[in-house]
């Protein structure tokens, strides 16, 4: 191999054509730059000017902007006129601006200012006891609220227990055996006591499209009658923060508790067509033949009232004034979280024009532990393919972060190399993240190290930023799977079923194994496996086509789905089947012949189709090799991660380095006129031949660019 080098100084020319992309990475555009969060601009339109010029010379972008948080919000033309003379000042220095909803967290309520005059939009949730009891005579204390259910199971038979209420308790007799009594009831409130900023404040319904209308007249309408109602004008996009039905302790407590609303019970009567009240148990134990079918359109109503009611009546509102809609949901890393909070993270993201996560970690050493008691301390690489999935199958180039190395100063008061935030930037990159806005000052950094980080993010992002990506493997989201064995926890969801909390940790291991054996991959929820074209063994969406389809811990899944994955299967196509099989529609519980019909796939001679126990999950990527060609070969790939776009008729892979050792190997190359560009140095290398020479530093990363070759024939 040959090779000559150009810098950001050189030449910008490939033959005598042009080169947008080298002349983007050499100067990145605002877009492709890191953003800083700012909720407190100052009065002083020189004080703003100062602090917009500074985090301009460290290589900042823009600005996630929000009103002055406090008690004047949305309420005082000063806030107002803060916030307009910063964009103006961002503008004024080519930068940009997003803005962010919420006076506080989470968003949705504006501060105080949604229940001001409104107490009917307080947020709703049911609360839960789960009882086991013998024959006998009882007397049982409510969970707080209004009763809805009240019922035990046993000998055979149920027994209503509602009109045995006294004051705050079930006083009760039940015949000779074992019983199980289950308590539902109705609660107004907030069910994160701590958790809202101030404390004392209650969340709203987001369930509620009322709240959603309340809440953008009194924030989005406000600040576009200030700034101009052409949004777009001031702001790239709108930021919310962390909505979610708040449906779930952080601290223990004595019940279960589940989402709901003021319009749950006519909203799931039309759209499910039978009444909830009566089968509110089979939410909480499976105490009824039809629990699992109940728990489904459970949380398929939730996931539909959330993104139908308040996520979509944002994003309209942006369109008409011609801004996108953005943000990020709460604990968007593990499916068992997403079920009460949203019901579907994938539904969800899909009514953002810039789908988002959270990172609160900045180490990429820490491995993702699948934990059912909180946050996730690593670095969510997993979270940013799943947005970034969403966005693709959407047509959809933006996806944003918010990141900061929280866990580690708030939490341990740790301050991470250089290095190391490069190499959570790179998962971030890697996950397909294409705006990055940050709370993290840095300011116990030497500033020339975050320069030089900023800078190598941007030239990065300059080249992912437009494109798609060139995944083989889609994941199944096993939300339906989900929902069938969820039940209700006193924190946290650190009481669920055995089964459902198994569903997560095979997920993880699946990616993990896909992550660390160079596989790229694209999550796929089943609402697009039922409408994708099959064709010849792959599976189309758009510009997306895949060879081989994971299903992790899968046992239920929609009719229309699994028939268009039968008819990928007939056409040539590989399935995966990991933990679990599936054996159960959304609609049948079983499904009648599923199990028949897993059995014949799994015996066809062509060897298409494979299960692997949940032991072996993190052989996933091993299964895959055996089936789909390398999409880039090392020499020694143990500690290199890799993932694949194409743009502008080039293959571009971003390759990166996950060790605290510098990686010194051979790479093959795939195609034709191949160029090597280092991020850190911001040099391009031609390459000649057919295997390129790298050395990448600790946590660093490099970028292949080359003549889009055709893919190669499934092995």
């Amino acid at each position: 191999m040959s090779f000559s080098v150009i810098t950001p100084s050189g030449s910008a020319k490939v033959g005598s054509s042009k080169d947008p992309m080298w002349e983007a990475f050499c100067a990145p555009p605002a877009e492709a730059k890191v953003f800083r969060i700012e909720h407190y601009w100052p009065a002083d339109k020189q004080q703003a000017q100062d602090r917009i010029r500074t985090a301009k010379e460290m290589g900042f972008g823009g600005f996630v902007s929000s009103l002055p948080l406090g008690d004047g919000y949305a309420q005082t033309s000063a806030n107002f006129e803060a916030l307009k003379n910063a964009v103006q000042c961002l503008h004024d220095q080519g930068m940009q601006a997003w803005f962010y909803d919420e006076n506080g967290y989470p968003s949705g309520r504006a501060g105080k200012l949604v229940l001001q005059g409104h107490p009917e939009l307080i947020v709703q949730s049911l609360y839960t006891s789960d009882l086991k009891l013998d024959g006998g005579k009882h007397t049982v204390v409510l969970p707080p609220g209004r009763l809805m259910n009240g019922t035990a199971f046993g000998s055979g038979r149920n027994i209503d227990l509602k009109s045995s209420t006294q004051g705050n308790s079930l006083a009760f007799s039940l015949p000779l055996g074992s019983w199980r009594v289950i308590i539902v009831t109705q609660y107004n409130g907030t069910q994160l006591e701590g958790i809202a900023s101030p404390v004392s404040m209650h969340h709203v319904d987001l369930l509620s499209s009322l709240t959603t209308k309340r809440f953008i007249e009194v924030t989005h309408d406000a600040v576009a009658k200030h700034l101009g109602q052409d949004m777009g004008k001031s702001f790239v996009s709108t930021f919310t923060d962390e909505p979610s039905t708040l449906a779930m302790f952080f601290n223990r407590q004595e019940y279960g508790v589940l989402p709901w609303s003021s319009v749950m019970l006519q909203e799931f009567k039309k759209r499910r067509g039978y009444d909830l009240t009566p089968k509110l148990p089979a939410l909480v134990a499976d105490v009824l033949p039809d629990t699992a079918k109940v728990r489904c359109d459970y949380y398929k109503t939730i996931a539909e009232l959330f993104s139908q009611n308040f996520l979509a009546p944002i994003r309209k509102w942006a369109k008409a004034h011609h801004t996108l809609s953005g943000g990020h949901l709460l604990l968007e890393e593990n499916v068992v979280h997403q079920v009460p909070l949203y019901g579907d993270l994938f539904v969800s993201m899909q009514a953002l024009d810039a789908p988002g996560i959270d990172i609160l970690s900045s180490d990429p050493r820490i491995a993702r532990s699948g934990t059912l008691s909180g946050m996730d301390s690593h670095v969510p690489y997993d979270a940013a393919r799943f947005a970034s999935s969403v966005a693709q199958l959407d047509g959809s180039r933006n996806v944003m972060c918010e990141i900061s190395d929280y866990h580690q100063q708030v939490m341990g008061d740790v301050v991470l190399s250089g290095e190391l935030l490069r190499g959570a930037y790179n998962r971030a990159l890697w996950g397909g993240i294409t705006a990055f806005n940050t709370y993290s000052s840095y300011n116990k950094h030497d500033p020339k190290v975050i320069k030089s980080l900023l800078q190598y993010v941007s030239r990065v992002n300059s080249m992912m930023y437009d494109g798609y990506r060139v995944a083989d493997v889609a994941v199944l989201y096993p939300i339906e799977s989900v929902w069938a064995h969820f039940t209700p926890s006193k924190q946290y969801t650190m009481d669920v079923t055995p089964a459902c909390a198994s569903i997560g940790y095979v997920q993880r291991d699946v990616t993990r194994s896909l992550f660390e054996d160079m596989r790229d991959y694209d999550y796929l929820h089943t609402n697009s496996l039922a409408k994708a074209a099959v064709r010849s063994g792959e599976l189309v969406i758009g510009r997306s086509s895949y060879r081989a389809v994971v299903l992790p811990a899968v046992d239920t899944i929609p009719k229309a789905a699994w028939t268009n994955l039968v008819k990928y299967w007939k056409s040539g196509g590989r399935i995966l089947f990991v933990g679990t099989k599936p054996m159960n529609t959304t609609e049948a519980f079983p499904a009648p012949g599923m199990a028949k019909q897993v059995e014949a796939m799994l015996k066809d001679r062509s060897g298409h189709v494979k299960f692997i126990t949940e032991a072996d999950a993190l052989q996933t990527g091993k299964v895959v090799d055996q089936w789909l060609s390398p999409q880039l070969k090392a020499s020694d790939n143990a500690n290199l991660r890799m993932t694949h776009r194409r743009k502008d008729g080039y293959d571009i892979y971003f390759v990166m380095n996950e060790s605290d050792k510098a990686w010194n190997g051979q790479i093959e190359l795939t195609g034709k006129q191949a160029e090597m560009w280092e991020p850190i140095s911001g040099s391009r290398s031609m390459l000649t031949g057919t295997v390129a020479e790298a050395k990448l530093d600790p946590w660093a990363g490099c970028i292949l660019r080359m003549k889009a070759a055709k893919r190669s024939r499934p092995l």
